[in-house]
C-alpha cells in the first residue's frame, strides 16, 4: 500500500515549473519521489510520471494541497526531504524518475539528497545547524564544569572530605559518558545516510561505554547515599568511618561492580553471529549489537532483565531506605541547625538521583511502545546530556568555593560573596 505526503516549494506556487511532488512510501527500504498535479493530490491517488508528462498543460494551479501522510509519521519513519525545485527540462531526465532516499532505519534525523536537483534551502538545515550548537554547546559544558570540579576538589585542601572526594567519581563518569556519545552524534548530523558506518568493534566498545556509564551512574550514588546516611545517623562516628581508606574501597567497588555486569552484558551479545547491518539506534548499545544475530537471544534477554532489576532494584531500595531512616533522625532530632544542614545536602543529592532515575525509566517505559521508537531515541541521547549537565550545576553550586569563584569572576569583588 502506498502513502504520500505533499510537498511544496518555498513561494507556495503549484504549477508545473516549479512542480510540487509527493514522496511516495512503500513497504521496502526506499521512498521514490514522483511528480503530481494539484488535481491528482485532491483525489489522493498517486501519480507516475507518465501521467504527469501528460497532463503538463492541464495542470490547475488549485491553492491547496491534500496531506494525507502526517508529518509525525514521515518523520517516525523516513529521513527529512529536500525540496527541490524541477523545470521541465529536470522532469524529462531520467535521474528524477529514480530519485529516491533510503529509508531511516532508525536513525533520529538526517536525509540525503541524490537525483539531478538544486538542494532547496529549508528549515531542516537550520534545525540541524540548531540541533548542532545545541548538542555542541552541552558537551561543552558537560565537558569543561566537570573537569573543573574534579580539579578544584583535587587542589583545594579544605574540599578534601569524603562527600566532596566521592562527588568526584561522578564528575568523572558524567564526563566519560557524555564523551562516548555526544561526540559522534555530532559527527553524524551532517552526515549524509549512506556514509554513516561504524565498525563492529567500535560499536560494540560504544555499547559497553554507554552501559557502564549508567550502571556506574547508579553505583556511585549509592555509595554517595551511604556517605550522607553516615554523616547524618553517625555523625559522631564519621571520620572514623569514611576514612580515606574507606572513601578509596567504596570508589573501587562503585567503578568495579559497573565494570564487571556490563562486561557480561556486552559478551554476551558479541559472540552471537551477525546476520544483519543496520544498527537501529542513534548510537550501539546492548540491543543494538544482539539484534544483528538471528540467533536465539533468550539468553541476553534473561540476563538484560536480571542486571536492570539487580541495578535499579539496589540502587532504588538502598537510596529509599537511606532517606527514610535519615528523616526518622531529623523528625526526632530538636537540633534545627542539624535539620538544616542535612535537608540541604540530602536534597542536593536526591534531586540528582531522581533527575537520573527518571531519565533511565523513561527510557525503559518507551521500550514497551514500538510505536514510540522515536522517543525512546530521543529519551536515550537526552539521558547522556541531561543528567550530566545538571549535577554540575546542583552540585557545584552548592560547594563553597565554587560558589566564591564564580562570584569574583562576575563582579570582581575578592573579599566576600558565594556563602
Amino acid at each position: 500500500m502506498l502513502q504520500g505526503l505533499c510537498l511544496l516549494n518555498s513561494s507556495g506556487e503549484h504549477n508545473l515549473n516549479s512542480a510540487v511532488f509527493v514522496v511516495l512510501v512503500s513497504t521496502t527500504n526506499t521512498a521514490e519521489f514522483k511528480l503530481c498535479s494539484p488535481d491528482e493530490l485532491s483525489r489522493q491517488s498517486p501519480c507516475s510520471i507518465t501521467e504527469l508528462l501528460a497532463e503538463r498543460q492541464e495542470a490547475n494551479n488549485s491553492s491547496h494541497c491534500h496531506v494525507w501522510m502526517s508529518y509525525t509519521d514521515f518523520l517516525r519513519h523516513y529521513s527529512r526531504v529536500e525540496v527541490c525545485t524541477l523545470t521541465p527540462d529536470t522532469i524529462d531526465d531520467d535521474s528524477v524518475k529514480h530519485w529516491s532516499v533510503t529509508k531511516l532505519d532508525g536513525s533520529w534525523r538526517k536525509g540525503s539528497t541524490a537525483g539531478g536537483c538544486r538542494n532547496h534551502p529549508s528549515f531542516y538545515f537550520v534545525f540541524d545547524c540548531m540541533g548542532y550548537l545545541c548538542f555542541f554547546n552541552l558537551f561543552s559544558l558537560i565537558l569543561l564544569c566537570n573537569l573543573y570540579l574534579v580539579v578544584l576538589i583535587s587542589t583545594e585542601r579544605s574540599l578534601h572530605q569524603p562527600m566532596y572526594l566521592l562527588f568526584c567519581n561522578m564528575s568523572i563518569n558524567d564526563a566519560f559518558g557524555a564523551s562516548t556519545i555526544i561526540p559522534p552524534l555530532l559527527n553524524d548530523i551532517f552526515t549524509p545516510i549512506s556514509e554513516r558506518y561504524v565498525g563492529y568493534i567500535l560499536c560494540a566498545f560504544q555499547a559497553f561505554c554507554a552501559h557502564f556509564y549508567a550502571s556506574a551512574t547508579h553505583t556511585v550514588l549509592m555509595i554517595m547515599a551511604f556517605d550522607r546516611y553516615v554523616a547524618i545517623c553517625n555523625p559522631l562516628r564519621y571520620a572514623t568511618i569514611m576514612t580515606h581508606r574507606m572513601v578509596v574501597g567504596l570508589s573501587v567497588w562503585a567503578w568495579a561492580i559497573s565494570f564487571l555486569m556490563v562486561v557480561v552484558l556486552i559478551g554476551l551479545s558479541v559472540r552471537l553471529s551477525r546476520c544483519r547491518t543496520v544498527i537501529l539506534n542513534p548510537f550501539c548499545d546492548n540491543a543494538s549489537l544482539f539484534k544483528l544475530s538471528c540467533e536465539s537471544v533468550l539468553i541476553n534477554n534473561i540476563y538484560g532483565l536480571g542486571y536492570t532489576v539487580v541495578l535499579l532494584g539496589s540502587s532504588l531500595g538502598s537510596v529509599t531506605l537511606t532517606y527514610l531512616r535519615i528523616a526518622m533522625v531529623c523528625l526526632r532530632s530538636k537540633n534545627k541547625t542539624l535539620n538544616s544542614k542535612a535537608l540541604q545536602t540530602c536534597a542536593t543529592h536526591l534531586a540528582v538521583y531522581v533527575i537520573m532515575f527518571v531519565s533511565g525509566s523513561i527510557i525503559i517505559v518507551l521500550h514497551r511502545y514500538p510505536h514510540l521508537s522515536d522517543h525512546r531515541k530521543l529519551a536515550s541521547i537526552l539521558f547522556h546530556v541531561v543528567p550530566p549537565a545538571m549535577n554540575t550545576v546542583i552540585y557545584g553550586l552548592q560547594i563553597k568555593a565554587v560558589r566564591q569563584k564564580i562570584f569574583i569572576m562576575f563582579t570582581g569583588n575578592t573579599t566576600t560573596g558565594g556563602k
